[in-house]
């Protein structure tokens, strides 16, 4: 569980990095915004997704703090990022709850 995570957030680091370097609209809202990144670079550790928000126009109390704008390669490394956290999470997970699903199930057999 804290290889996804390690790896998630140095990915969220790196696309934010990215980001900052190649889009001068995005290196401005940062700079404006800069508690709002720290957080959502944390929080994409454990869900690289969360990046996503930064650019969803929400408004909170009349303010407008989620309207950065992502490149399509910032959005792109997020779709990979998530793959990559599908592959390496969930499907572990997946393989671990059918193998112990089929104890259980061969020891209820035996019982009967």
């Amino acid at each position: 569980m804290a290889v996804p995570f390690v790896g998630s957030a140095i990915l969220a680091f790196i696309i934010i990095k990215k980001e900052e370097e190649l889009n001068g609209e995005f290196l401005e809202w940062s700079r404006d915004h800069k508690k709002i990144v720290e957080i959502f670079t944390l929080l994409a550790g454990a869900d690289i997704e969360a990046l996503t928000i930064l650019e969803s126009n929400v408004r909170v109390a009349c303010l407008n703090f989620f309207d950065a704008k992502l490149s399509e390669v910032a959005l792109s490394r997020i779709f990979w990022g998530a793959c990559f956290n599908v592959l390496v999470e969930d499907i572990p997970q997946i393989v671990i709850q059918v193998y112990e699903f089929s104890f259980a199930l061969f020891d209820l057999i035996l019982f009967i």
